[in-house]
């Protein structure tokens, strides 16, 4: 038996009201999805991952408009920050200019909606794994970072502020190099794209033109593995403090700001 357009849409909000438990998705995306909202953007508008993944596969056109003439369904998992069918539409063709009724391409929607991560992955595309593991050796400040626990890093940076013992403060400094000689915290926080991380090292008076052992500054790291919007945060941690020279990890020796970015 076949659904009516009505039955379909009641049938596809009941079950992402079920799965996910709640009868709201929580967005800035002002447009509401309607009953004539039909195929693959009604499922992307739902975050229905599997079922954009068997409507792709089965030949969807993904640059398909809506009826009413207005977004493609890149612009929905744009407006709506649902990363995984971002990547499934970009991996499969979307077209990223593509512009709704205001003019606007799935980007420049995904701001509007403040999704800036998602802006960033479509005009850039997704951000690359960190290569290197961790060891479970790192310093305190690094494992902090690695294991993205922003509360705790707060409050040891705070506590950092308070310790008056120089032996103290060295093993808990932001500044404290790794035991294999490698990274800083900032490198591990740039890598891995931890926004908050970086936040709160820079403010805790982390060298952001420190070196690791292969040469690379946080930021050169932050670049390697796509992670635009920590790369652009630390180039304008850089030019706040007229940074001008870093230090090698080995000699002492400088490195031209030009490196850094």
């Amino acid at each position: 038996m076949f659904l009516s357009a009505r039955q379909t849409f009641r049938q596809t909000l009941g079950d992402t009201e079920r799965a996910l438990g709640i009868g709201t998705v929580y967005h800035n995306d002002k447009k509401q999805v309607t009953e004539q909202l039909q195929g693959l953007s009604l499922r992307v508008a739902f975050n229905q991952v599997t079922q954009v993944k068997s409507f792709i596969a089965l030949g969807h056109n993904v640059n398909e408009f809506d009826v009413d003439g207005d977004r493609t369904p890149l612009h929905w998992a744009a407006a709506r920050g649902f990363r995984r069918c971002v990547v499934l539409l970009l991996e499969a063709g979307a077209d990223k200019t593509a512009r709704d009724a205001q003019g606007r391409t799935p980007a420049e929607l995904a701001l509007d909606c403040d999704q800036f991560e998602i802006g960033d992955i479509i005009k850039y595309g997704p951000p690359i794994d960190d290569v290197k593991k961790s060891t479970g050796n790192e310093g305190p400040i690094s494992q902090l970072c690695l294991g993205n626990k922003t509360r705790e890093l707060a409050s040891m940076l705070r506590a950092y502020n308070l310790e008056k013992d120089p032996g103290i403060r060295e093993t808990i400094s932001v500044n404290l190099r790794d035991p294999d000689g490698d990274r800083f915290p900032l490198h591990w926080a740039a890598a891995r794209g931890l926004r908050t991380c970086v936040n709160l090292l820079i403010d805790a008076g982390a060298h952001i033109g420190a070196l690791d052992a292969d040469g690379n500054t946080a930021a050169g790291l932050a670049m390697r593995f796509n992670q635009r919007a920590v790369h652009e945060l630390l180039l304008q941690a850089i030019v706040d403090v007229n940074y001008q020279t870093n230090v090698s990890p080995k000699s002492g020796a400088t490195a031209q700001l030009s490196y850094v970015c």
